[in-house]
Order: C-alpha cells, then sequence, then structure tokens
C-alpha cells in the first residue's frame, strides 16, 4: 500500500476519512472521525501492542491471535467493507476469556479492523494478563 495522500474509505464511517498514521513507530490507518484504525499486517498489531505496552505484553497478543485465529474459520461475514479491496470483512471473536473477547474484522487479503473501543480493550487485556503471568 502506498500511502501517499490516499484517503481509504472508514469501513465504519463509509466516508474517505482513513489517513495513514504512525503510532509506536507502527504504520497503520486511522480514521480521524470515529477513531478507528485498520493494521495491515497481523504483526503489526502484535508490534503495537509491544510498543505500547512491552513484550510480555506483545506475547499475550500472539498467544490470543493464534488461539483466535487458528481455526481459519470466521464467525461470519460483516457488512463493513475491506478500504484496500472493498470485499466484505469477516468476524471474528479474539481473546480468551474472562481477560478479553472483543469481535475484530478481519480481510484476509489485507488486514484487521478495530474499532476505537476494541483497540482499547485489547491493549487493556493484553495489560491485565501480562500482569498476571
Amino acid at each position: 500500500m502506498d500511502p501517499g495522500s490516499a484517503n481509504y474509505l472508514c469501513p465504519r464511517c463509509k466516508k474517505p476519512n482513513l489517513k495513514p498514521c504512525l503510532d509506536g513507530g507502527i504504520y497503520f490507518l486511522r480514521c480521524h472521525k470515529c477513531d478507528g484504525a485498520y493494521f495491515i499486517e497481523e504483526l503489526d498489531v502484535e508490534q503495537f501492542v509491544k510498543a505500547k505496552l512491552g513484550t510480555e505484553a506483545a506475547r499475550v497478543y500472539a498467544r490470543w491471535l493464534v488461539f483466535s485465529m487458528g481455526g481459519g474459520a470466521s464467525n461470519s461475514y460483516s457488512r463493513r467493507l475491506c478500504p484496500l479491496c472493498s470485499n466484505k470483512l469477516q468476524r471474528h471473536e479474539f481473546g480468551m476469556e474472562p481477560l478479553c473477547w472483543v469481535l475484530i474484522e478481519r480481510c484476509d487479503l489485507h488486514g484487521f479492523w478495530m474499532d476505537r473501543d476494541e483497540v482499547e480493550s485489547i491493549l487493556k487485556g493484553c495489560q491485565d494478563a501480562a500482569r498476571r503471568g
């Protein structure tokens, strides 16, 4: 993806609100209206968690990702579309109860969409799990 000055459609707002963002050394797309985030690679989310919370929290995230996506099957399709290819996003339950359980949306070709509260929930769940050991 060439960030340039392109505006991508936000999966939530359905308007060209997604802009390139660099946070914690990780490049992703962020909606300037709803504050949702579109991560291009699975590893980008893990690195984002690591930059925000440290290595142990990133390990928690990686375990949850394997647990959540390991089966390969999505729970269902969303009405939301991938900002890069316009395919319907697949919904996936993410995390491990009781610490964190959120519904994220994923394009098999391009990445993950997370609403602002989902990003916050994943960060909090990873932080809490890392503290518990």
